[in-house]
């Protein structure tokens, strides 16, 4: 399954590698994709293992905020 978010505070690459750090060790994440002009984030997952509202709440400890696309 995939998400698109829109994630405000997205504007360069020390948040994009914070990201990564926040989603990618998670369980059921596969592929990330940035889009740092739009500040679009979009997540490839299993949603049998994870769902939005933790993909959510993952970005949310990043100190940016998610809002589903």
């Amino acid at each position: 399954m995939q998400q698109d978010f829109r994630v405000l505070g997205l504007d360069c690459a020390e948040e994009v590698l914070a990201l990564r750090h926040a989603l990618e060790p998670l369980e059921g994440v596969g592929e990330l994709g940035f889009d740092l002009l739009s500040q679009r984030l979009t997540v490839r997952f299993d949603p049998q293992r994870i769902g939005v509202a933790a993909l959510s709440e993952a970005i949310g400890r990043t100190g940016m905020r998610a809002v589903p696309w």
